[in-house]
């Protein structure tokens, strides 16, 4: 049940920061959801390279007793996440004022970093092994508090004050859920040391491939202006809401791996349930967009150019996400990522580079060529490496 309460948890923070995203979308004027959207779109990118595969490496390295004893391996992967979000975020809004026509807002900016940062101290990987109800219904306390708050006043200072007051609670969170056993501690050097060793096995892959995809925003603002950026950011947030109707599963059975229980043994039957829910899914909320079901998000999610795209990535994403969770990361064959990785930073780059040079490009086939390159290429890894073991079996 931990394991299930920390995937809440981890649920209910990003639905309500897209709830929050759709808040906005709403109430805010053209300029201002330009700035609020595109401030989104440089948060995107800190958020993928502070991820930089931690999400992959910690649940392994968290599940050996030793490496949890004191939290000094957690406060470790805890710190190089939140150091590199702060400069991810520094150095992108400088690199986006340098580079574009329509500048970023710095009040913006800072606003919604200050409300994004504390969530990633409270990762599903490191409060699987604590949660409990009495964290989960105070979180839910809480963050419902802040889309209130944002609906009543969708303004930067809401954010700012929103970010403040989350940050106190997590603090509240981390010391009851450490009343037992610490879950989260003080990191040394050397136990950071480690940390970035173990990191490094996924690192370079992951975070090339997440720079790419935080990158779009920025290189889209370039080319194309603030507004088609913020259009972009927009179709973003309904592709990663298609996603995480997934992420709950996905997570909950790939900590399995680490833990004794029945989903240890049944992950196939759940990985093919995922697989099938996904096209059946996929198909019907196609058709829902047809029909119009967009309109209920409001005006700026129904006039997205290419909805039909990030709709087809989000699905592609999702079976690329089973694929690495249930096949390639519980037996520790990084190679397979890091190759297919490749493949999916090289679709990125020929995408990003296309839409700076030619203007006729659609934005939304940055994502949809990426995530279906990835997709590709791991069905090809995952087929060779069966046929390879096929063969390793028939001549023994």
């Amino acid at each position: 049940m931990k394991s299930i309460y920390a995937v809440m948890v981890q649920v209910l923070v990003v639905g309500s920061d897209y709830a929050l995203f759709i808040v906005f979308a709403r109430q805010l004027d053209p300029e201002a959801f330009v700035a609020f959207s595109t401030a989104v779109g440089l948060h995107i990118l800190a958020w993928v390279i502070a991820d930089g595969g931690v999400s992959y490496v910690a649940p392994r390295e968290l599940a050996t007793v030793a490496n949890r004893r004191g939290g000094a391996m957690a406060g470790a992967f805890l710190t190089l996440r939140t150091g590199l979000y702060v400069v991810a975020t520094v150095g992108g809004f400088l690199l986006w004022n340098l580079l574009a026509e329509d500048a970023l807002s710095g009040i913006w900016v800072a606003a919604y970093a200050a409300y994004a940062l504390p969530s990633l101290l409270i990762p599903y990987w490191l409060t699987c092994w604590s949660m409990d109800v009495v964290g989960l219904l105070a979180t839910v306390a809480v963050r419902v508090i802040i889309l209130g708050a944002a609906v009543l006043a969708p303004a930067p200072a809401m954010l700012g004050f929103s970010g403040l007051g989350f940050l106190g609670f997590v603090f509240w969170l981390m010391m009851w859920l450490n009343r037992r056993e610490t879950i989260v501690g003080w990191a040394g050097v050397r136990v950071l040391r480690i940390a970035v060793q173990k990191l490094s096995e996924v690192f370079l892959a992951k975070t090339v491939a997440c720079v790419m995809y935080g990158l779009a925003p920025l290189i889209i603002g370039v080319s194309r202006g603030a507004f088609m950026a913020s259009d972009y950011v927009t179709g973003e947030r309904i592709y990663r809401v298609y996603m995480a109707l997934f992420q709950p599963v996905v997570q909950i059975v790939y900590l399995s791996q680490f833990q004794e229980g029945p989903l240890k043994q049944n992950k196939g039957i759940l990985g093919t349930s995922v697989h099938l829910t996904n096209v059946l899914l996929g198909v019907a909320v196609l058709l829902a967009v047809q029909a119009g079901a967009l309109s209920i998000m409001g005006e700026r999610f129904e006039a997205v150019v290419g909805v039909r795209v990030y709709l087809l990535a989000a699905c592609l994403a999702v079976a690329s996400g089973a694929m690495l969770y249930f096949r390639v990361f519980p037996s520790g064959d990084f190679g397979i990522f890091r190759r297919a990785t490749v493949f999916q930073t090289t679709a990125f780059a020929v995408m990003l580079s296309l839409v700076l040079v030619r203007p006729d490009v659609p934005v939304a086939w940055i994502l949809g060529i990426a995530e279906a390159a990835l997709f590709v290429a791991l069905v090809g890894e995952l087929v060779v490496r069966r046929f390879l073991r096929l063969r390793e079996n028939s001549e023994a």
